[in-house]
């Protein structure tokens, strides 16, 4: 194609917004490569200037600003299920996976991947400690955390589940 980059911009745009394009993310990870490359042309002498400095992104949303939560009356409808009521099997992570969602901050990985060793209590604090094992891989580095176990799972009796499946093995 013999046009100029500004005129095939200029022509994407007029095949309209459905015309297929690379989203944001792919063009942030190309150019930093490009970017790179022109870093390392200039140290070496094969350029005079790095093209991109002063470029800047149009900044984008947080994904976490699109997460749609559960609307309060599906919450309710949810917890008031046999899953959930006074003959429920509190023996179960089915039991407590969601409650421990509700009242941790856990990610849903990180409480599917719990251990009955990875809840201990000190101080009279029962919490989640949360580390890298060969079982289980983090996210993030930060991830690594000791997480308070909330009163009110306590209540339900999390802290006596504890204890019995520690004194089974």
């Amino acid at each position: 194609d013999e046009r100029s980059i500004n005129e095939q911009i200029a022509w994407a745009n007029e095949q309209g917004p459905d015309f297929p394009r690379l989203k944001l993310k792919t063009v942030k990870r190309h150019f930093t490569a490009i970017n790179q490359l022109w870093k390392w042309a200039k140290i070496r002498g094969h350029a005079d200037d790095i093209i991109s400095v002063g470029f800047e992104f149009p900044r984008t949303k947080s994904t976490k600003h699109k997460r749609s939560k559960w609307p309060d009356d599906m919450l309710l409808k949810l917890f008031k299920s046999d899953w959930w009521g006074k003959d429920a099997d509190k023996n179960t992570a089915r039991y407590w996976a969601a409650l421990i969602s509700l009242h941790s901050g856990l990610r849903r990985e990180e409480i599917c991947q719990l251990y009955v060793d990875d809840i201990k209590e000190e101080d009279s604090i029962l919490y989640f400690d949360l580390v890298e094992t060969d079982g289980r891989r983090l996210k993030t580095s930060t991830s690594v955390r000791a997480v308070p176990v909330h009163p009110f799972l306590i209540e339900l009796g999390f802290k006596e589940l504890v204890k019995r499946r520690k004194t089974k093995k």
